[in-house]
């Protein structure tokens, strides 16, 4: 189960992203095999990922930022 508090999810998502290597680029597929396992569906992980700027998509590809 996700946290409600934004700080504490926003830790948790820190925590997921270091899972992708920075600058890599990753078709969505890989996306969602790496965050699979999880109680929470790796779909919603991969939005909550974006939404916050841990990870961006462009053509359907995904990379964490160098900075993330």
């Amino acid at each position: 189960q996700l946290p409600v508090a934004p700080v504490k999810l926003r830790l948790v998502l820190i925590w997921l992203v270091e899972k992708f290597q920075p600058g890599v680029a990753y078709p969505e597929k890989a996306v969602n095999e790496l965050l699979q396992g999880h109680a929470i569906d790796h779909v919603t992980l991969r939005r909550l990922l974006i939404d916050h700027g841990l990870i961006v998509r462009t053509a359907g590809i995904y990379q964490r930022p160098v900075s993330a």
